[in-house]
């Protein structure tokens, strides 16, 4: 489905913008392919998934006693994914130059969308603000957790895991 999807993508953007601009034709390539999340990824907290998640973020009660809460990425979160950004693309460039991602420009934390999401906080249920969860798999509810809690597979080997 996806290398229909990148077909239809390829043909439109010919189409419309005719051959002699093939520059602006991988730009727009880049961009509808960026705008897809990576395979295995996280989805949003509170989706029913099989993967065990790690999330970072600030939530507010909603009904504390039946543990219903809304949440939205932490600030603080996506500053620090704001620096990583930059100074990977900066050692991107510095060791390929001008083949680098230079057409890739970092989000700025002062624009990020902070998309609310509704789910349902197992066990100790935490106060407003700041919070460490984990998703409880195969449920929509998320528990108070860390990243050590969500980073161990059965066999005891450590996962590189990414909020969303």
């Amino acid at each position: 489905m996806a290398v229909v999807r990148i077909l239809v993508a390829l043909i439109t953007t010919f189409t419309i913008t005719g051959c002699f601009h093939l520059g602006d034709d991988i730009h727009a390539l880049k961009a509808y392919l960026r705008s897809f999340p990576p395979p295995n990824s996280c989805a949003p907290p509170g989706t029913k998934q099989t993967r065990i998640c790690y999330y970072e973020l600030e939530v507010m009660a909603i009904d504390k006693p039946n543990g219903l809460y809304k949440g939205h990425v932490a600030k603080k979160t996506v500053e620090q994914g704001v620096k990583d950004c930059l100074a990977t693309k900066a050692r991107i460039e510095e060791k390929l130059g001008f083949f680098g991602y230079l057409d890739y420009d970092c989000p700025e934390a002062k624009t990020y969308d902070f998309a609310w999401h509704g789910f349902k906080i197992e066990g100790s249920t935490p106060n407003d603000g700041y919070v460490e969860l984990v998703n409880i798999a195969n449920t929509h509810s998320l528990k108070v957790g860390t990243a050590d809690e969500a980073t161990i597979d059965p066999f005891g080997q450590r996962q590189q895991l990414h909020a969303p």
